[in-house]
């Protein structure tokens, strides 16, 4: 139940909570995907950023987005698509993006349909 103030924003769940949970998941769902946990980590991390805004990100925002680039620029279609999937379309500040994103990382947000992502990307 969010408390006041929360507006509905998730909490996070502790670290082995969270492998417990996925590991049900898994056990429960036969068609769990194994890169499943990679997409909530994308998203996590793009929620992060954005919660902290530029000011508050420090050199969180570099080393993040440094991370998302070895990824995007992997040349594997999968890790790009789960770059733009889970990371451009969770990360809603585009100017932020821009700013700190690499070659391949904005590639793919140039790449990506322009109703999925947020228009500051453009």
């Amino acid at each position: 139940r969010p408390e006041p103030g929360d507006r509905g924003r998730r909490r996070a769940v502790s670290a082995p909570l969270g492998a417990v949970l996925v590991r049900r998941l898994a056990a429960d769902v036969p068609e769990f995907r194994p890169d499943y946990p990679l997409t909530l980590v994308l998203e996590e991390l793009a929620d992060a950023l954005a919660d902290r805004g530029p000011a508050g990100a420090g050199n969180l925002g570099p080393r993040a987005f440094a991370w998302v680039e070895r990824i995007a620029a992997s040349g594997d279609p999968a890790l790009e698509e789960l770059v733009t999937v889970s990371f451009l379309e969770a990360f809603a500040d585009g100017g932020l993006g821009r700013r700190l994103a690499g070659p391949a990382t904005l590639r793919l947000a140039a790449e990506a349909d322009a109703d999925m992502i947020d228009p500051s990307w453009r």
